[in-house]
This record gives C-alpha cells, structure tokens and sequence, in this order.
C-alpha cells in the first residue's frame, strides 16, 4: 500500500510514536529506524506490528521484507514522509512499529551479573551502555529512577539493535531494586568518584553482582549508595577527575567480564 499523505491515520500514528513517549507508553509500543536496526529486530524475533519504507529501501534491501515477519501491514511511504517522521540527518527510510520489550525486575536476572542505570538522562549515553553491556555478554539491564526512557528514538537508534537482545527491566524506583537484587543473593557495586573506594581493576566479579552507574553530573545519590553493598571507582593516573558516564560504564563492564 502506498502512503503519500501526511494525514494518513497510520502515517499520523508512526509520527506520534516517534515523538511521544505519552503515545508509546499507551500503547505498548515504540519505533525502530534503520535497516540495520530492522535486520537485528527480524533476527530477534521481535513481535514487529508494520513496516513503512521508501520505495528506494525497499529497492535496495528487497531480501529483507518478507511477508512472514510482520502482520499489522506493509507500507511504501513518499521520501518527504520518511525525512519528515525521522530525526536523523540522513535517514535510510526504514521504519518499524514494534511492541515494548522490557520484562519486570525477576525476569531478567539470568545469569547474576547486571548492569544497573540510575538516573542516567542522556538518550546516548543509555543506548552506548545498552550496546556495551550486549558486546562484553552482559545481558541484564535494569534502568530505574527517572531514567531517561528506554524507548525513545535516540536510544533505540544508540543500540544498534542491541535491546533486542537484552533482558531489560525499567522501574521507577532504585530502593526497590536493590530489595529485589539482594534477595536474589546479587552484590550490588555503586560507581561513586572516590579514591577511598575499591578500584574497579582490584575487585574480583566471579559471584552474582551488580553495577550501579549514577546520573552524569551528580552521580548516585548519597542514600542510593548506602543501599548498595560495596562501593567501586575507577582509579585515574591522569590529571582527570571523572569519566563521561558511558566510558565509565563500559569500564566497569569490561572488567567485570574479565
């Protein structure tokens, strides 16, 4: 079906779950841009509800839209439609409607080792963690405490394709978190800037754990850090006081996958 109006219900619905996150929260479900991040979701299984492409996408990727992927509808968009939906600068003219894919607190614990986000509010700085987390084989993801939101457009876009493949748990408060974490005999690391803290490079991550990154400019709160159980720190040999929240992310992630 070919869609050549702006006032189309389905091109005024793609719209309002690119921009809302009201809308996405409504209605389950969120947005993915890109072949790249189309592929993954595929891959995935994602439970994918339409496709809107460029007549040029569906040109140049034609082994990728198949019909047994989707089942809400298959939609060929005008390229001013595409650039008008899309905040990229250059976008690829892919688009997915796709339900939400976070689980509660329990239902991502896997293995033990997680990666906790507290008040991060930086839509790159969540979705580079996502992807990192996904790269070294980090698997479970809890954002929490006004984090900024999972399925915003700059996040998922971040990933490159990796909430896919995470367990992802979004809750609104830490306290509870860590109640659940501790009762499932996980350790809870804080990341606070502190030279009197263990280094990260110094601390063995064998059991069951968890890492707990704060907000870029305040950090974790003082009555988060007492929640957790042991606090970690980056040791500088530079003149640097503090890390970018994501490069200290990765950091801490790499080293507890060593």
């Amino acid at each position: 079906m070919l869609i050549t109006s702006k006032d189309n219900p389905k091109i005024k619905e793609l719209t309002r779950l690119l921009s809302s996150k009201k809308e996405r929260e409504r209605k389950g479900l969120f947005v993915i841009e890109g072949i790249r991040a189309f592929k993954e979701a595929v891959k995935e299984n994602a439970d994918i509800k339409s496709v809107y492409l460029t007549q040029e996408a569906y040109d140049k990727y034609p082994d990728a839209f198949c019909s047994d992927i989707y089942h809400g509808g298959f939609f060929i968009i005008t390229d001013e439609l595409a650039k008008k939906a899309s905040d990229s600068v250059t976008p690829q003219g892919v688009f997915a409607v796709v339900t939400d894919v976070d689980r509660d607190i329990c239902g991502v614990l896997g293995a033990g080792r997680v990666l906790v986000l507290n008040n991060l509010q930086d839509p790159g700085n969540v979705g580079t963690l996502l992807r990192t987390a996904d790269a070294v084989g980090i698997k479970s993801v809890i954002l929490c405490e006004s984090c900024c939101e999972l399925y915003n457009p700059k996040v998922i876009r971040s990933t490159m394709g990796s909430v896919f493949r995470l367990s992802i748990a979004v809750c609104d408060s830490f306290e509870r978190v860590a109640e659940v974490l501790k009762e499932n005999g996980i350790t809870l690391f804080a990341a606070v800037v502190d030279r009197d803290a263990e280094s990260v490079d110094k601390i063995d991550f064998s059991d069951r754990c968890a890492a707990v990154i704060g907000n870029e400019g305040n950090g974790l709160k003082d009555e988060h850090i007492r929640l957790c159980d042991r606090r970690l720190t980056i040791s500088m040999k530079g003149n640097a006081q503090s890390l970018n929240a994501s490069v200290a992310g990765a950091i801490i992630l790499w080293e507890m996958t060593k």
